[in-house]
């Protein structure tokens, strides 16, 4: 490597340092208002009306954010190519906002059949349950395609500016609502999508404008077509990460309605690591795909072993945390109606450090451009959930189970294919340089 490159790796890795940072404050924020957003919420509205909130929040976040995730990381990767060449990537943000108003109407008709089995309600509390949820996508569409382009950038200061004016939306409900005497779980519900039509504008405006000087159009056949395989794979991993309630639902009999309420409070208090590791994920694809682009394999390896060792650890720190005082934490936050035993608690725990995992690997295969070998990898592990779904166990066990497995299967699977990926992409190169005038 010559000095110049080494002396622009180094760059890079202190920006991409400090963008973590940046990042971080954002999410230390808005973690901590959602928290207590939640944690007003389910005290609100009480058990039973929080398990509809719980299955708002596992549509929105299980089907909703596996749909737009993706469009973050294809959107930072797409961009980050073309900004480390000049460019501003406002032709990919462009496409990227039209493929994201495709996939919210898909989802709202999608929906439409969706909601009825869900609800278990009215026609009136499914039709409240679809409007939430559908107002909540096209927030989500808006915010990851403009998070794709302020992290492609390295604009990590508005990202993370974005993440606390959405925090901020959230803590003020979370005020002002009780104070009103708001018992009904829909109105907490729209405050999701309300915090994001005021985020986005006021933080993304800049990746609007850009021009798209010297840049070829993306066409929007070509980004579907990265963009499927990815959509496929992170929509099987929200869904196992956040649609844990609305399984609890469907598998509990119709005296057991608030089980749902109790496992989605649990699951906060087990799935805290996630918030506290999504700082390091918004720089981790920008950070790989420098990597990649310049054929630094030792770099590569490097950044995905200096994230998993932390990774790991977290995960096992928050499990032990939930076995030594997950009941006593859920008692204290949310009240003696919303407990579950010691054992739930830490399987839910367990779990949540094995998805952490495949939010390092996951973007390692991207940035290797191995899209449809991971998708294949969470198609396996979906498979793999839903047969421990059908174990003869409690609703709430069942799912804690059929989450280790399912979530172990992927880490398996996308190990081997980013051990794969890297050695396939040196030899790529290696070929690449034996070629006459290379």
């Amino acid at each position: 490597m010559t000095s110049e490159e080494i002396s622009a790796s180094g760059s890079t890795a202190a920006s991409l340092r400090s963008g973590s940072i940046k990042v971080a404050v954002g999410l230390a924020f808005f973690g901590g208002a959602t928290y207590a957003f939640q944690t007003v919420t389910a005290r609100a509205v009480g058990t039973v009306s929080y398990a509809d909130f719980a299955v708002f929040w596992g549509l929105v976040y299980g089907v909703g954010l596996g749909a737009f995730l993706p469009f973050e990381q294809e959107v930072s990767r797409r961009v980050s190519e073309q900004y480390a060449r000049g460019g501003s990537g406002a032709a990919v943000l462009r496409t990227a906002y039209r493929a994201a108003a495709g996939v919210t109407l898909i989802l709202a008709l999608a929906m439409l059949v969706v909601v009825p089995l869900v609800s278990k309600g009215t026609l009136s509390h499914s039709a409240s349950l679809w409007a939430a949820s559908v107002a909540a996508f096209a927030g989500l569409g808006l915010a990851y395609v403009s998070r794709g382009g302020l992290s492609g950038t390295r604009r990590f200061s508005h990202y993370s500016r974005q993440l606390g004016v959405e925090g901020g939306v959230r803590l003020a409900a979370a005020l002002v609502l009780p104070l009103a005497a708001v018992t009904s779980p829909w109105p907490y519900a729209a405050v999701v999508a309300i915090g994001l039509f005021v985020a986005v504008p006021l933080t993304a405006r800049s990746t609007w404008r850009q021009p798209a000087t010297g840049e070829a159009p993306i066409a929007l056949s070509d980004l579907g077509r990265s963009l499927g395989a990815v959509i496929i794979s992170s929509t099987i991993a929200q869904l196992l990460v956040n649609f844990g309630p609305v399984v609890v639902r469907l598998l509990s009999q119709p005296s057991e309605q608030a089980l749902a309420g109790r496992f989605m409070a649990a699951a906060l208090v087990a799935r805290l690591p996630i918030f506290l590791f999504a700082a390091i994920q918004a720089v981790l694809i920008p950070r790989l795909v420098d990597a990649v682009v310049r054929g630094d394999h030792r770099g590569f390896v490097r950044s995905v072993r200096a994230v998993m060792v932390p990774t790991v650890a977290l995960g096992l720190l928050g499990m032990l945390g939930c076995a030594a005082l997950g009941p006593q934490i859920l008692r204290l936050v949310l009240g003696p109606d919303f407990a579950l035993p010691r054992l739930d608690i830490t399987l839910l725990a367990a779990s949540t450090g094995l998805f952490l995992v495949t939010l390092v690997l996951q973007p390692a295969a991207i940035s290797l451009k191995r899209h449809r070998q991971a998708a294949l990898t969470w198609v396996a592990a979906a498979v793999v959930f839903g047969l421990g779904c059908l174990l003869p166990l409690s609703p709430v066990r069942t799912v804690e189970i059929a989450l280790i497995v399912a979530t172990a299967a992927a880490v398996a699977g996308l190990s081997v294919l980013v051990l794969r990926g890297v050695a396939a992409h040196e030899a790529e190169m290696a070929r690449a340089r034996e070629l006459p005038g290379a």
